[in-house]
């Protein structure tokens, strides 16, 4: 099982000798042996050193005026991080008793005064392979205490889909017991708990078919009266011969149970808003139309008042509508000659003054998917934005053009406005979100521009992201679309 594959680092020895040819003598017999070697001079210089520089293993010297190296291996042993490096202990004593007090001072393995270089490098390779080893089972031991504690659950396979572990949360999602046996196929394992959804896409589960499709099991909660959604995603490392796979499985139920709130809002918005706000239009068009006759300024100004409300309204409820209805109609496909027209009014009609268009040389003038209507609106939310967010509401736009490959072609839209939190970036293209009232103050609108623009690009099979400028404040978007009919 190949858990990373991370290059080593070059391994490291502390030398720790009260005499600068002691500590000389060691280093120029392992000289060539690509060690990185630091030196001490001292007991307590050594346990300070060991805390900066890590060492895999230290070759210490016994006789030492003031902290002998019995204290020093002693101590070093009551610390929990430097309890696993190996230590040699050079010295000149041969007597039984000095042996035995290193040993159960914490040693490794002792090296006699004067030293042959050839034993002292063996000794020093053979430890050196032993603490890397005892280092990484001790972080594997690690990574696994916190999978086995992780509120979400990991399952690991082998090639033949059969559970060989599973953390203690995996376990519950599974529906083993304390005392089950783990083992079996998982797909049955699954569906004795479970209800695989969608079937369709669980029918390709192992296959090539079947990679980067969503996963679910709907589960009911024992004692309960809801059902738990759980998303089950496989991964596989490429280079692993063993074809072993670890399957996480995460709760969901909060994010599903908000995404049918939200399909819920839909169809009542869309069936309770749309017959009232269509008579008050028609009554407000047709007050409009006899605005002269009424009999006083104040009168008019107020229809004037009601006329802007009602139309600013019917904006909204109809990008509420049009999110509900899965964005823009069937549209003639757009050609991009027509994109630098686009950009200007859409910047002029949303007051953004600074605005550079940047078209890549030799462009075709081809066609993309997506229809002038759909432009016309996407383009108007992001200059929208680029306003609302920009700190003195002047921004700077720049729209650039240019092809992704022979099939593709990308739109990016910059603005010198604010960054955006992490989190702001990750919520951004959900329906409903709008920025951080502290930083942006009250925004009019529904949170549905920056989620119309995604829905529209995803609708014709195109990509939307939104990051943060690298160079200075302000966020750019960028949407990748695929080459319409010529």
């Amino acid at each position: 099982m190949i858990l990373n594959k991370t290059a080593p680092r070059q391994s490291r020895l502390l030398v720790v000798d009260d005499t600068a040819s002691g500590r000389a003598t060691v280093e120029a017999a392992l000289a060539r042996e690509g060690y990185e070697i630091a030196q001490a001079a001292s007991g307590p210089e050594c346990l300070q050193k060991v805390q900066t520089f890590d060492p895999d293993l230290i070759l210490l010297d016994v006789m030492m005026p003031g902290m002998d190296g019995f204290e020093v291996c002693r101590r070093l042993r009551e610390q929990p991080r430097q309890r696993s490096i190996p230590i040699v202990m050079v010295t000149a004593l041969a007597d039984t008793d000095s042996m035995v007090r290193g040993l159960e001072a914490g040693a490794d393995d002792f090296l006699g005064k004067p030293f042959n270089k050839w034993e002292l490098r063996a000794r020093v390779s053979a430890l050196v392979r032993l603490g890397v080893q005892q280092r990484a089972n001790a972080e594997h031991d690690r990574f696994f205490w916190a999978v086995e504690h992780a509120n979400d659950g990991f399952v690991l396979l082998d090639r033949m889909d059969r559970v060989l572990h599973c953390n203690a949360a995996a376990r519950r999602y599974l529906g083993f017991g304390g005392d089950d046996p783990i083992g079996g196929p998982f797909i049955e394992r699954l569906a004795r708990e479970s209800v695989p959804e969608p079937s369709d896409a669980w029918e390709r589960w192992g296959s090539n078919e079947g990679r980067g499709l969503p996963f679910h099991l709907v589960r009911t909660v024992p004692g309960g009266h809801f059902r738990e959604w759980v998303l089950v995603t496989p991964h596989q490392h490429p280079d692993d011969p063993d074809g072993l796979v670890i399957v996480s499985l995460r709760d969901v139920t909060h994010e599903v149970e908000r995404q049918m709130r939200q399909f819920e809002f839909h169809e009542l918005v869309s069936h309770k808003l749309r017959t009232p706000l269509t008579g008050i239009v028609g009554a407000v068009d047709r007050l409009a139309s006899v605005r002269a006759q009424l009999p006083g300024e104040r009168e008019r100004q107020m229809l004037d008042i009601v006329v802007n409300s009602t139309n600013r309204l019917n904006e909204a409820v109809q990008d509420v509508l049009g999110f509900v209805e899965d964005g823009a109609s069937r549209e003639v496909p757009m050609s991009l000659s027509r994109l630098v027209l686009l950009v200007r009014d859409a910047a002029a009609a949303q007051n953004v003054d600074a605005i550079a268009m940047q078209v890549a040389p030799g462009m075709p003038d081809t066609k993309i998917p997506l229809g002038e209507v759909s432009m016309q609106v996407i383009l108007r939310e992001l200059m929208q934005n680029a306003r609302r967010f920009h700190p003195k509401g002047r921004p700077s736009v720049t729209v650039r053009l240019a092809m992704t490959g022979s099939d593709g072609v990308r739109i990016e839209v910059e603005d010198d406005g604010l960054h955006l939190t992490p989190r702001q970036l990750q919520r951004a293209l959900e329906p409903y979100v709008q920025g951080d009232p502290a930083l942006t103050g009250e925004v009019p609108g529904m949170g549905l521009g920056l989620s119309l623009v995604a829905l529209r690009v995803r609708g014709v099979g195109g990509r939307c992201r939104i990051e943060n400028r690298q160079d200075q404040p302000g966020v750019c978007v960028r949407l990748d679309l695929p080459l319409g009919e010529k």
